[in-house]
């Protein structure tokens, strides 16, 4: 399996705020946010490893730029002799305009003005075109057996429930086959830990980076109401992270609390799904549902930590500190705001609703990881996610050109000082920023998010652990040979 760098980024923020960076490595300083790098010039790659027979046209020479030190993607530029490169994807409304075009955010604005400049580098005509999951899937088979291939780029990501499907059919290239693999180069490029998901029948298919326009990719982190631990003097919930008490066991005695001193009228806790409460809980206490070793899946759900942390789930479900509408989706974020609960487990992005103020509170709001449980390693993490996987399409023209085209595409309108543009926009405080630095610092993959039929088994299952209908381990015994079966069959398939 390849090492993925993970994205690093220098954070411009007080001195009480650590340097940041994403994944530990030491990268070039980069610009703020909204700014657009032109391309590092990497050394032609040399054609004759290209599966592809005919040779690429001669390469440009480089747009000159006072910004060379802001680079993070290595490009390989060429001239693509006006070629016209296909890129579909789920979610079209961050490379185009809004329909109405005087509501295009700035973040769009800047992503379109950095294609036009890709397209004016490369000479070539970038077009876009948006289909559903199940459209797009059909759309690629359908043109496989037609001989072409229905697009050049892919953007695809875990979250459409198809990856399988997709990648037993061979639609989309090995990024390490020999026409691509030194454009692409993905133990070099600062490709995010998230393309592991892109990862199945022991080869790397997909890469992930954020669009500076997109949201975040930490699928649950914790957030807190400030007013109302104050009000139950519940301590400094940052210094429990930065000490190592922020804890199962603490938010347990801090749930007690709670309870006791609004005499039951606020909850302790309260999360958006089943989906992004349990698997928080099982990184952090160092479980797992699904392993990704040698090219195979393996279901892990029965393991001794993973069950751990489920009844731990379930201890506070009946010790009534838990919500008893944290499962009514269009009710959650309204009940948070309302003060009926001190700590949220949501999703990373949803923050902004309430910082910004699309969803009304009137008091502050705090970002923690989740807690770490007694069989943990000791660090705190946060669960990656990811919506945007890119792909290079098999049989295409000129496979390199897609590649250099897609490289070029990353280093331009990828999210640069991630942590410094998200205290500027989103944190209402330093201490979340250094929160959300620790998070990314220590990502993990949920492999069980990967195949979509075994991630439906798994879901209902959660339901049915969280309502109480039955225990943790009646509910994952009774799936476990069905989806090591799926997996199994997974392999095979290839």
């Amino acid at each position: 399996m390849r090492r993925f760098l993970r994205k690093c980024v220098t954070v411009g923020l007080a001195a009480s705020l650590m340097v940041g960076m994403l994944t530990g490595c030491k990268a070039k300083e980069t610009g703020g946010k909204g700014s657009v790098a032109e391309p590092t010039v990497a050394e032609s790659t040399n054609k004759d490893e290209s599966t592809n027979k005919e040779e690429s046209t001669p390469t440009p020479e480089p747009t000159e730029s006072a910004d060379a030190g802001e680079i993070q993607f290595i490009e390989t530029p060429m001239d693509l002799g006006g070629r016209t490169i296909k890129f579909v994807t789920t979610i079209i409304s961050r490379y185009t305009y809004a329909e109405n075009k005087d509501e295009t955010s700035n973040e769009t604005l800047e992503i379109i003005k950095a294609i036009e400049q890709i397209e004016k580098d490369y000479n070539c005509k970038i077009e876009f075109e948006q289909k559903k999951g199940a459209d797009l899937v059909e759309a690629l088979i359908t043109a496989k057996a037609a001989g072409d291939p229905y697009c050049d780029i892919l953007e695809f990501g875990c979250s459409d429930t198809y990856l399988e499907q997709i990648y037993s059919a061979n639609l989309v290239m090995p990024l390490d086959d020999p026409s691509i693999k030194d454009i692409i180069k993905l133990d070099e490029n600062p490709w995010l830990p998230a393309s592991t998901f892109g990862q199945m029948f022991g080869n790397q298919y997909g890469v992930h980076f954020k669009t500076n326009n997109t949201g975040d990719l930490l699928r649950a982190v914790v957030l807190f109401n400030k007013n109302l631990v104050e009000k139950y003097d519940l301590g400094n919930p940052y210094e429990m992270v930065k000490n190592k008490t922020w804890t199962f066991d603490k938010l347990k005695e801090l749930s007690a609390t709670i309870t006791s001193k609004s005499d039951g009228s606020v909850f302790p806790l309260m999360y958006g799904t089943e989906g992004l409460y349990l698997p928080m809980l099982i990184y952090a206490n160092g479980g797992t549902v699904t392993d990704y070793t040698d090219g195979k899946y393996e279901f892990k759900g029965l393991n001794d930590k993973t069950l751990e942390a489920l009844n731990f789930a379930v201890d506070m479900k009946k010790n009534g500190y838990t919500h008893p509408k944290s499962e009514v989706r269009k009710e959650v974020e309204g009940i948070f705001a309302n003060g009926e609960a001190v700590f949220y487990v949501t999703n990373y992005a949803s923050l902004k609703k309430y910082t910004q103020g699309t969803v009304p509170a009137d008091f502050e709001v705090g970002l923690l990881p989740g807690p770490i449980g007694p069989n943990s390693d000791g660090e705190y993490n946060a669960v990656s996610y990811t919506e945007a996987l890119f792909h290079v399409s098999n049989n295409v023209e000129k496979p390199e050109e897609v590649a250099a085209v897609l490289v070029a595409f990353a280093n331009r309108t990828a999210k640069r000082d991630m942590i410094n543009t998200e205290l500027m926009n989103t944190l209402q405080d330093q201490e979340s920023a250094e929160m959300l630095e620790l998070m990314y610092n220590n990502m993990k993959t949920d492999y069980s998010r990967s195949i979509g039929t075994s991630r439906a088994a798994i879901g209902e299952a959660s339901k049915a652990i969280m309502s109480l209908e039955k225990t943790p381990k009646e509910a994952y015994e009774e799936l476990a040979n069905s989806v090591q079966a799926m997996y199994d069959e997974l392999a095979l398939t290839k």
